[in-house]
């Protein structure tokens, strides 16, 4: 997630860490949460809501386990930011071509 973080934002992996800190932070200190969420989907891009699709599913997976609960919560975060079936299946595709060869496009 910082690696995609920093690409996104031309940022070194120290700036990276720190950008999501805070950002977890201030979510952490926001209790409304699907309003933030509401925001984001008129300010993010159809490009920019696949790229969170994409982390998402990375958060999800980094434990190396399929969790329903898990996939729920994501599937409304992204329902709530205005990710539409057709980008989620895309960053799908993305995320799982990125998964079995290595390569990030």
């Amino acid at each position: 997630m910082l690696e995609l973080i920093g690409e996104h934002f031309h940022l070194k992996s120290a700036q990276s860490l720190e950008l999501l800190h805070r950002a977890m932070t201030s979510i952490a200190e926001n209790p409304d949460l699907e309003n933030l969420l509401n925001q984001l989907s008129t300010i993010l891009s159809e490009h920019d809501k696949e790229d969170v699709a994409v982390m998402m599913m990375k958060v999800v997976a980094a434990d190396g386990r399929r969790d329903a609960d898990e996939m729920e919560k994501m599937r409304k975060a992204g329902e709530i930011v205005g990710i539409s079936a057709r980008t989620m299946h895309s960053a799908y595709d993305r995320y799982f071509a990125e998964t079995f060869t290595g390569d990030e496009m």
